[in-house]
């Protein structure tokens, strides 16, 4: 324990020469890429000690536009995704000091760095919804959060973001440049954390996160830059609102079409949708991703109902990947998958058939835009969709809406 301790102890001191160094050599060009402006409330100013950081997690680069806004650079809890490739693997863990998760799952060894380094004096950086908005919307904090921050018994401290989303949205391959602010603000005190109930903290941490970054757009009307800000829209946006097809939208420039009916809609340059001769069918991105899942919903449904043995999802084509946690993933097969009620099963050129039983599978999650990575049996496997607008969030989707109507718990998504 005293030899791991010193490891923390001298990754916190690489980690604070790189912050500084970045803090001249990055935090100009950063900011001016992205147009940052941040602001810190009095009482951050003042804050000394560990702590926990809190971000919304809009933007992909949300973690080091954060770590440069702030005051001090926090131990960022990670996917262990981001850990597989060596070198990038090594910097994170020496150079940036973050702190390896295995997405919805359990992890205590996540738990004990986090305490480890809060007893150094370490702030503790975590994005409290598990993952990237899909449509612009806060999603409710991963469950354990509020037990967490009782358990840590530090201060935390919210980072409220506006702009960041509409910047770089998760299904965007792309960049818009526009303005994107990071307030800094004690959410909750040292003293506060003491007294305070488990649902108080929940309480507070929901309000925090109900953020609508349209709404926002709404009242500042600021314009997108380029005109490609429907492409790629499809990897959050998989069910057409004419025909009710799946994974039959089809982007390009500023427009999404379905390529199973005439249907299409435009992006205008302030990031809604210009329907045009169309029927007006939601309002924002959010309305039509809340529409779809409840589709999906009655499509699961019908489908346990019947029991016909026809497959709810298919694409290809698909490689298959495997490996373990950190460990980097080795190439299976190239082939096609299929989602049936009760399992997913991928199919390689050969025939032969790898069958994944849903109640086996645990820690599913879409990594980056669109890989689709689960734990089956203890062995990590990744589904890596060819083409960037193959859409793993659809998957995500149906998979826990076949565990929700089988009564298991499901994250929001």
């Amino acid at each position: 324990m005293a030899d791991r301790k010193a490891i923390l102890a001298v990754r916190r001191v690489l980690q604070f020469i790189v912050y500084n160094l970045a803090r001249v050599f990055v935090l100009i060009p950063f900011f001016l890429i992205f147009r940052v402006h941040v602001s810190w409330s009095r009482e951050y100013r003042k804050l000394r000690g560990p702590y926990v950081l809190f971000g919304q997690h809009q933007l992909a680069w949300d973690p080091v536009l954060i770590t440069l806004g702030g005051k001090h650079a926090p131990h960022w809890v990670a996917t262990d995704a981001i850990f597989r490739k060596k070198g990038l693997g090594w910097i994170m863990k020496n150079l940036a000091a973050c702190i390896p998760t295995t997405k919805n799952m359990s992890d205590m060894e996540t738990i004990k760095l986090i305490r480890m380094y809060a007893a150094l004096g370490g702030k503790i950086g975590i994005f409290p919804e598990g993952q990237q908005t899909w449509d612009g919307r806060g999603l409710p904090p991963v469950p354990g959060t509020a037990k967490l921050l009782r358990f840590l018994k530090i201060p935390v401290v919210f980072v409220h973001s506006e702009g960041a989303y509409l910047t770089k949205a998760r299904w965007n391959w792309g960049h818009n440049r526009r303005p994107i602010r990071f307030r800094y603000e004690v959410g909750i005190t040292a003293a506060e954390i003491e007294t305070m109930k488990l649902s108080e903290i929940e309480e507070r941490l929901k309000t925090y996160l109900s953020y609508d970054e349209y709404a926002l757009q709404k009242e500042k009307m600021i314009p997108l830059s380029g005109e490609k800000r429907a492409e790629n829209m499809e990897l959050t946006l998989f069910t057409c609102p004419r025909c009710l097809s799946l994974g039959k939208l089809e982007s390009r420039g500023n427009r999404l079409s379905c390529s199973a009916c005439d249907f299409h809609v435009d992006v205008d340059r302030y990031g809604f949708f210009d329907w045009g001769g169309e029927k007006n069918y939601f309002p924002y991105m959010y309305d039509w991703n809340d529409w779809q899942q409840e589709h999906l919903r009655t499509l699961a449904r019908k489908a346990l109902a019947e029991q016909s043995g026809a497959p709810l999802l298919e694409d290809e084509p698909v490689w298959l990947r495997t490996g373990y946690r950190r460990r980097p993933l080795a190439r299976v097969a190239r082939g096609r998958t299929l989602f049936y009620g009760d399992r997913l099963v991928f199919q390689d050129p050969r025939g032969e058939e790898h069958v994944f039983p849903l109640n086996g599978i645990t820690g599913l999650n879409v990594f980056k835009q669109h890989f689709l990575e689960f734990h089956y049996q203890k062995k990590l496997y990744r589904l890596d969709f060819e083409g960037k607008s193959a859409s793993g969030y659809k998957w995500m989707c149906l998979f826990y809406i076949m565990l929700e109507l089988r009564n298991e718990e499901r994250p929001a998504l």
